[in-house]
């Protein structure tokens, strides 16, 4: 059985809503909206997961039972995927993971940790946004969102913002937003390798 990291005496936060976008767990039935905004932001996604995901043949059934699987881990507590939706939630513009603090890094075989407060750390999170949102900084609104949400409503003594090493302009808005590399790591598997960030 997965391990659970998140306390389990609280409650997990159920959404988020900004004056531009809103959150809520990642459902099987969000899978074509989810499939727009990932064909939308396939170049994307390659890069960011360095992967060839996803396949030029990937389809919206496979998409429904990918996303089915996200929302079963969600509903058992071993990991939490949210959507990022538009105020109407007619259109997805992106996705926020949060996993145990070593993923992706249980893949990873070599990492060096530069933060000695390293168990304070519980939880790691990655985010993406479509291409056609980067124009309006929606990352960079994402980001600081998510810090002040996780500073408030959840009950994690703090979490990893991970990137990977090259992709210059999430880490540039991490740095901006005060956050400092406290982890890198390396593998075969993941050629540019992933930088963690924290406060």
């Amino acid at each position: 059985m997965a391990m659970l990291f998140y306390p389990a005496h609280a409650a997990v936060p159920e959404s988020l809503v900004t004056e531009h976008f809103c959150l809520r767990p990642l459902q099987a039935t969000d899978a074509s909206l989810d499939f727009a905004a990932l064909i939308d932001s396939r170049t994307l996604l390659r890069a960011w997961s360095q992967s060839t995901w996803p396949a030029d043949d990937f389809t919206v059934a496979e998409n429904a039972v990918e996303l089915a699987k996200h929302a079963e881990e969600h509903q058992q507590g071993i990991a939490f995927t949210f959507t990022v939706l538009d105020l109407q939630e007619s259109c997805c513009l992106g996705c926020v993971y949060i996993n145990p603090l070593m993923y992706p890094l249980n893949t990873l075989s070599q990492h060096k940790l530069f933060c000695s407060d390293a168990q304070d750390y519980q939880a790691g999170v990655t985010f993406w946004v479509r291409p056609s949102c980067l124009e309006m900084d929606l990352d960079r609104s994402l980001l600081l969102a998510l810090m002040s949400w996780f500073k408030q409503a959840w009950s994690f003594t703090a979490v990893f913002f991970w990137t990977p090493a090259h992709h210059i302009r999430q880490i540039h808005i991490f740095e901006m937003a005060g956050l400092m590399k406290k982890f890198e790591a390396a593998t075969p598997e993941a050629p540019y390798g992933w930088y963690g960030y924290g406060v």
